[in-house]
């Protein structure tokens, strides 16, 4: 071999590829991890937001029925 060789050897280029095919896996993982966690979030948002809806339907209409009074003479529950 010269001593003054530019470039890299088939061994080289493949060691660096497969480094590369290493980090940008990990990278994948690490986002499609964090995107499910992101959605699994939100749905949780929307529900606790939904929760919070019909419990603020409930006390308003709760508010507006007033108090029970019974009958007179008729039937005690």
């Amino acid at each position: 071999m010269r001593r003054h060789q530019q470039g890299l050897s088939i061994v080289e280029l493949m060691v660096g590829m497969a480094i590369g095919l290493v980090i940008v896996a990990a990278a994948l993982f690490a986002l499609t991890h964090h995107l499910r966690t992101n959605q699994s979030l939100l749905i949780e948002a929307r529900l606790m937001q939904d929760l919070r809806t019909a419990s603020d339907l409930i006390a308003r209409d709760l508010r507006r029925a007033g108090p029970l009074t019974q009958p007179a003479g008729g039937v005690r529950f």
